[in-house]
Parts: structure tokens; sequence; C-alpha cells
């Protein structure tokens, strides 16, 4: 998977990706969140998270609700992708997911949020994450 743009929120993630190789991008997407669940599910039980019981016993009920036969339930079942198919679109795509947490009033502007790629792009390739940058695409607005 390569990584060009991302935005972590309490509730939900946005990805700008892609993939290469044998897999399809939804194999890629599939593995990435399937990682991530097993790391956390693994890690909660175990960390000082003061919600760790109250968020296990949610994982739990959403598991039961789900067709798919497992104990516990991180993400949703279903992604929202949407195709990137130019310039135009990558560039309002990656304004989009770094004003995330400028419409939440987290931040002020979108370089100072750390859980995204907006420092990558804005502030001398400055993240705390390394992204492919996208710059023939993105210029902030």
């Amino acid at each position: 998977m390569h990584v060009h743009g991302f935005v972590i929120m309490t509730n939900h993630i946005h990805l700008v990706v892609s993939a290469s190789g044998k897999q399809t991008l939804s194999e890629v997407i599939g593995n990435f969140k399937s990682f991530i669940a097993t790391s956390i599910l693994k890690d909660l039980p175990k960390s000082n998270e003061s919600r760790r019981e109250w968020l296990m016993y949610m994982f739990g009920f959403f598991a039961k609700k789900n067709q798919r036969p497992s104990a516990h339930q991180f993400w949703q079942t279903d992604n929202h992708p949407v195709d990137l198919y130019t310039a135009k679109v990558i560039q309002q795509k990656l304004n989009y997911i770094h004003n995330n947490p400028i419409r939440a009033n987290w931040v002020r502007m979108a370089q100072h949020y750390i859980y995204s790629s907006a420092s990558n792009y804005l502030d001398e390739g400055r993240g705390m994450l390394k992204v492919e940058i996208l710059d023939e695409f993105y210029s902030f607005g």
C-alpha cells in the first residue's frame, strides 16, 4: 500500500492510497484493516486505556450483529472508496481530509494536527509518518 495522504479522527480515518503489485487496492485495504484490528484487539486489554473494558465490550457487541463469525468487530464492514481519476479530484480529496481537524475545531492550521499527513505537504515534510507526496497534485486551499 502506498500512502499518499491520511487523517485519523476519533471515529474514522481517511486515506489516500494506491496499490502496486499483485494485490488489488481492495485486498490491500482489507489486509491493512485486518492488521490494525488484530494489533489493537491484542494490545488494548493490556493497555492503560481507561475505557479498555468498555471498548472490548463494544467490539464484542458489534461482532454479534455481524454475519461474519468473529468475537470482536473493530471496523465497520463497508468502505467508502472514491476513485481519484484526475489531478483536480486528488487535490480536492487531500484538501478535504487535511481540513477535517480544522472543521472539528481541533486546530487552526491543518499542519498542526499530528495525526494527519498535512504537515508532510505543508510543513517541509515534517509529518509523523512518511507518505508518498503527490507534489504535482497538491496545493493547499
